[in-house]
């Protein structure tokens, strides 16, 4: 072999091992550099922290009032969200493209520890109208229940995942966090977040699984979610969605600025329909501005009559416990009077 073979032979290894150590140690410091934006934070430690979030979310939206705009999939309309206390009230008035429209211009919820009441209008000059109202305990539980796309993902959205309560979900027995982790800040994200993978398996609740992505410096506010809600074993949904927030007020919780959510239904792993996007722009919000007139028919021109709880009705049993002593008495002096009516008819008889 010649001279200059080998010097070329020598000079390709020697090329060869510089490149093999380059992207060695590239690869090696992308690795240390992905371990070191991510850490450990204990299961307990989140428990801890996030329960302190919820008090003090929920102490800050004791009296808060917002303005939305709202779009669901191609309809627009807007919301106007009042909660205080544990009273909430949601006006939703439908653009003219909505279904609702030719039907409704407005649909109003009222629900609170006492009563829940619907109202509606046909028209935008016409007044509302008492659809429904309800006193029942379980009717006002299920009322929530019924408004949580309205309210959850948009003024409740710092603590909720779609339509879910993220304090009442990590309250399940069966929810189990798998993986939890700390992120130092990025370029999409100036501080700090925690990321959350978790499981479920529970037979009263359809939803299996999910991520979770908090911001600690919001008060724990959730940036995204994506969950599983399984129906069957091969049918399914899957919600996702980012929600971006107003700096802490001065009550230290922060105001939903704008969301995006997705709801995709899926059979046998294929999509089973298109599709269903809701998003959600804030207008204006305000605290302190909710008044208790808020939650009565009278601050929407109707009277309040309805609103007194009807007087619960008597026992059956204490009912018929009274009629008879009632008809027992009855007789007794019935039958007294004319004992002593026959007494005095037969002294006038032998007198």
């Amino acid at each position: 072999m010649s001279v200059n073979k080998v010097n070329s032979t020598l000079m390709l290894y020697t090329l060869v091992g510089l490149t093999v150590a380059i992207f060695s140690k590239t690869a090696l410091a992308q690795t240390n550099g992905n371990a070191k934006n991510r850490s450990i934070i204990s299961e307990s430690e989140f428990r801890n922290q996030y329960a302190s979030a919820v008090k003090k979310f929920k102490s800050g939206y004791q009296n808060v009032e917002c303005h939305f705009d709202c779009f669901y999939n191609e309809y627009k309309f807007q919301a106007h969200l009042l909660a205080k206390d544990d009273s909430v009230v949601g006006i939703m008035n439908y653009a003219k493209a909505t279904p609702l429209q030719g039907q409704y211009c407005s649909k109003f919820f009222c629900i609170t520890p006492n009563y829940v009441f619907n109202l509606d209008k046909t028209n935008s000059g016409a007044p509302y109208l008492l659809s429904s109202i309800s006193h029942d305990k379980k009717q006002i539980v299920r009322a929530r229940a019924v408004t949580s796309r309205d309210l959850d993902i948009y003024l409740f959205a710092a603590s909720s995942m779609f339509e879910v309560s993220v304090e009442t979900m990590l309250e399940m027995p069966s929810f189990k966090i798998e993986k939890i982790e700390r992120h130092a800040p990025t370029e999409d994200e100036a501080e700090e977040v925690v990321s959350l993978d978790f499981t479920m398996n529970d037979d009263t609740w359809i939803l299996t699984k999910g991520h979770l992505v908090f911001a600690p410096y919001l008060n724990w506010a959730v940036l995204e979610y994506n969950c599983r809600c399984n129906f069957t074993n091969n049918n399914f949904v899957i919600y996702s969605g980012i929600n971006n927030f107003t700096p802490l007020q001065k009550n230290g919780v922060p105001i939903l600025k704008y969301a995006e959510h997705k709801e995709i239904h899926y059979e046998d792993e294929k999509i089973l329909s298109p599709a269903s996007k809701y998003s959600v722009k804030l207008l204006n919000f305000s605290f302190g501005t909710v008044d208790d007139s808020d939650f009565l028919l009278s601050n929407y021109g109707l009277p309040d009559t309805p609103l007194t709880a009807p007087r619960p009705a008597t026992n059956n049993l204490m009912q018929w416990f009274l009629i008879g002593n009632g008809i027992l008495l009855a007789l007794i002096v019935l039958y007294v009077i004319i004992q002593r009516f026959r007494t005095a008819h037969t002294q006038e008889n032998l007198s």
